[in-house]
């Protein structure tokens, strides 16, 4: 079962896996799908009645559906949409907004970055984006100056994107504010504040005054209305739990839960703070199959292999040093025998960034091996040889639909993939700087 999530929150929000700068602790701007199924467990542990009040008392057995549904759980990242975004009525249409994180064949002006059209929501336009993939695998080209002036260079586009609308989809760029906070070190013994300990937080703000107030200024009904962002992402989940998740929410609904929730660090003094919704969405194989035939017809006609891009929506763990980053996301996605000894990598039509994955635990406070991990945004390239469209359809779309229904990684938050995501085409390096 395929569910659309969408956080609202009502406070600064401090993710930990921020970089940490000796006393100063910065945040990500996207929520990790890890630190939401910590938030839901809290909640659903709590009701079940199994809490330790204390480190010396032994935990209590968690029940074994109730471990299931918590194992099964699958959460992908939350990326800010800006509520401007939000099509017609915000609390109904926000599930037909996209998001994903900007991929690594992108480009932007260097010196005037950002979409020349950009969707609702975004502050500031630039000169134009263009996606480099069309160009570079089919065409064996590469564009390298800006849409508009073609004397400024071009730069890797880095960003949290949203689309909305169908024909034509708009894009927009989500970039949430940050506000310097110092707090004191809490003793945790004595409950009060200790002496001589100062750090520094440096939360993102989702909420923010739709109207600036002015110096002397108080606020009022007609000057201090909020507006902000908004995080949307995607979970699976079997079927026959999604009655246990809603029963536990004590939700009436079938089709939706909405559950106060809070995410990230520092949740004892307010940070955090939200409401997140669950809904069941009605995805079809259609749009999958209306993105094969639109890549499918931009291939050069007459060739006997296809061409599979997938952008990674969410890191992906590496695990296997023996095998290159490609080959092991395909080994990862166990396409079926029928077409598995016919797929093979494409190195030159992928592109791939690396972080460190792992670490140190801070909730069980042991360490963690480092390890590295494909970053979100990367888009890994398969090439299937002697495609027969008449007897590969069926069983290509089947594959392709169920590893983007269902994340290849067993590590919550990880492995989601989009086959053929539209930005590659509706940004090719044709299209949005001839606006």
């Amino acid at each position: 079962m395929r569910l659309r999530l969408r956080f609202d929150p009502q406070a600064p929000i401090l993710l930990g896996t921020g970089r940490d700068l000796q006393q100063v602790r910065e945040s990500l701007e996207v929520i990790p799908g890890s630190a939401v199924l910590g938030a839901l467990a809290r909640p659903l542990l709590a009701s079940a009645g199994i809490c330790r009040t204390h480190p010396m008392v032994p935990s209590q057995p968690v029940p074994p559906e109730l471990q299931r549904l918590l194992s099964e759980l699958q959460i992908s990242p939350l990326y800010p949409v800006p509520v401007e975004a939000l099509m017609g009525d915000a609390t109904t249409d926000w599930q037909s907004v996209e998001v994903l994180p900007a991929p690594c064949t992108a480009r932007t002006c260097k010196r005037h970055p950002g979409f020349a059209d950009p969707a609702p929501g975004t502050e500031q336009g630039g000169d134009g984006v263009v996606d480099l993939w069309l160009d570079r695998t089919i065409h064996g080209t590469s564009r390298a100056h800006c849409p508009r002036d073609k004397g400024h260079r071009l730069e890797r586009f880095r960003a949290s994107l949203y689309r909305v609308g169908h024909k034509p989809r708009r894009y927009g760029q989500a970039s949430l504010p940050t506000r310097s906070q110092t707090r004191v070190g809490i003793s945790r013994p004595t409950e009060t504040a200790a002496e001589g300990i100062l750090f520094q937080v440096e939360p993102v703000e989702p909420r923010r005054l739709r109207q600036p107030l002015s110096n002397g200024d108080t606020p009022s009904q007609e000057n201090s209305l909020e507006t902000g962002f908004v995080f949307i992402g995607e979970a699976w989940l079997p079927d026959d739990l999604w009655q246990l998740l809603a029963e536990s929410f004590g939700s009436l609904d079938s089709s939706s839960i909405t559950a106060p929730v809070a995410i990230g660090g520092l949740l004892a003094r307010g940070f955090g703070q939200g409401h997140l919704t669950i809904s069941v969405t009605d995805e079809s194989r259609a749009s999958l199959v209306e993105r094969l035939q639109l890549f499918g017809a931009a291939q050069e006609k007459g060739l006997p292999d296809l061409l599979l891009p997938g952008l990674l929506r969410s890191p992906w763990p590496l695990e296997e040093p023996g095998l290159s980053p490609l080959e092991e996301v395909l080994s990862s996605l166990a396409p079926p025998p029928r077409l598995q000894e016919r797929l093979e990598p494409a190195p030159a039509a992928s592109a791939l960034e690396t972080h460190p994955w792992g670490g140190w635990s801070m909730a069980w406070g042991l360490p963690k091996p480092r390890r590295q991990a494909l970053a979100a945004g990367s888009v890994v390239t398969f090439r299937l040889k002697n495609y027969n469209p008449d007897q590969d359809h069926e069983p290509l779309i089947a594959w392709l639909a169920q590893c983007e229904e269902r994340p290849s990684s067993r590590e919550c938050g990880a492995g989601w993939i989009t086959w053929f995501d539209p930005f590659h085409f509706d940004l090719g390096a044709t299209k949005e700087g001839s606006r």
